[in-house]
């Protein structure tokens, strides 16, 4: 890594919270430049810092209330800290664009999913008309194995699953062909097979355009793959500098070392479940199908078939896995055990009791015992509640407690489970936590019931 060749360089970044509480820093003295076409992998753990970063290198946290941000931020030479908004408006989305972590909460719900990349390539192309920009748009779906290009382009980002929904997002972020892609967590929410497809796609498209990748994840191994060089970051500091073969450029804590362990894959493996369990879940016969209105180029009705005759069974206290790629059926399969949508044709027996969305909006025992972990943490929470008022919520519905000292002993003992900060989260609201922690968040609310 040459400094001749550096494209983006950053020093002495300082962010500092304001609150009631006093001064918070977030971010301390972050230094670090990127050669061009070459990958910055940035990883921590929850609350470390890496999102915060990537904001600030989007220009997005320099005015924020109650937000103290100081430090240069160098772009080809061009101090990304001194631009006023509408300079911004000339660098944000055109030159250095982001993926968002949460794909479903990064689009908008109203407007449909090509029309939203087409509004990207419109207002960075002045000279662009809106038939070139469709066309454009289309080309994009393909190129980032979209095949069913004309589908996806009318669809809004509810009718999408999380694979397909990434794929758009990165597909805005390359419409314009940009020198820096900043990815913040681009995997997180999809599972083995769809994030690796994911990963190889994001290079793919950085070897295409020679882009400059600063991908931020909390999987080293992801990172040792495809980076060139590596920050760890501690409490809003970097605690290690290195690169993908693990030869440190600067530093290497106990913390350090206990991170990269942690980070290493698990072999354990659990103990096979005796065949004498009993038979939890039995699902037979599942199809769903989808009926859609589509309005161009004439009012027609499509079909789409997402799940056909699947069987499955499930014994108490076991684990079974799905997967598949992308908008193959597995959040729907999901969503159908939950009671959440019904089945096409078909029957779930819970118990060996029928189970379907009316009996469980009904059954409040029920509804406790199958529990559904939404795939995209941020938009399953509900922005306008703290921590503490969401787990309350279900404590209270559930009447877990009798009284309000049984209520905080639950609370605390799941807190301590889930590695969660009691005093530092139950006033925070969505916005204000990590990816790590919403997901910790989610994952308590679900635990709470103790759901079978």
């Amino acid at each position: 890594m040459h400094k001749e060749t550096e494209i983006l360089k950053v020093n002495n970044l300082n962010i500092r919270y304001n609150s009631s509480e006093g001064v918070k820093p977030i971010l301390k003295d972050i230094t670090f430049f990127v050669p061009k076409g070459k990958t910055l992998g940035i990883t921590g753990a929850s609350g470390s810092g890496k999102s915060m970063t990537a904001l600030s290198l989007m220009g997005l946290t320099w005015d924020i209330d109650n937000f103290n941000v100081s430090g240069d931020i160098l772009f080809e030479g061009i101090n990304l800290a001194k631009l006023s908004d509408a300079q911004w408006t000339k660098i944000r989305g055109r030159r250095i664009s982001m993926i968002f972590q949460h794909p479903q909460a990064a689009l908008n719900p109203l407007i449909k999913c090509g029309d939203q990349i087409a509004e990207a390539i419109l207002t960075h192309s002045h000279a662009t008309d809106k038939k070139t920009a469709h066309n454009k748009t289309m080309d994009i779906l393909h190129q980032v194995g979209l095949n069913d290009a004309v589908r996806i382009y009318q669809a809004y980002p509810h009718e999408l699953s999380g694979g397909q929904l990434q794929r758009v997002v990165i597909g805005m972020a390359i419409s314009n062909k940009p020198d820096i892609i900043i990815a913040d967590e681009p995997t997180s929410s999809l599972d083995a097979g769809n994030a690796s497809e994911i990963l190889k796609l994001l290079k793919k498209i950085q070897l295409q355009y020679d882009i400059t990748l600063i991908l931020i994840t909390h999987d080293i191994l992801v990172l040792q793959r495809i980076s060139d060089q590596i920050i760890l970051l501690k409490d809003g500091t970097i605690e290690a500098d290195f690169d993908n073969r693990g030869a440190f450029l600067n530093g290497c804590s106990d913390y350090t070392k206990k991170y990269l362990e942690l980070a290493s894959p698990n072999r354990e493996y659990r103990k096979v479940i005796s065949s004498h369990q009993p038979l939890l879940l039995d699902i037979k016969h599942i199809s769903k199908t989808f009926t859609t209105a589509r309005y161009f180029p004439f009012y027609s009705k499509v079909k789409q078939t997402v799940l056909q005759d699947v069987n499955l069974e499930l014994k108490s206290g076991s684990m079974l896995g799905l997967l598949g790629a992308s908008g193959s059926g597995k959040t729907t399969l999901g969503k159908i055990i939950s009671g959440i949508i019904d089945a096409s044709e078909g029957i779930i027996l819970f118990h060996e009791k029928i189970v379907s969305k009316f009996k469980i909006s009904l059954d409040k025992g029920l509804r406790k015992n199958i529990q559904l972990i939404f795939q995209d943490s941020y938009t399953s929470l509900n922005p306008k509640q703290t921590v503490g008022q969401m787990l309350n919520e279900v404590i209270s519905f559930y009447q877990l407690a009798a009284t309000i000292q049984e209520r905080d002993k639950i609370i605390d003992r799941l807190m301590d489970q889930l590695l969660l900060d009691k005093n530092s989260i139950l006033n925070k609201y969505n916005s204000q936590l990590s990816g790590g922690q919403r997901q910790r968040v989610a994952l308590a609310r679900t635990l709470l019931l103790k759901p079978e």
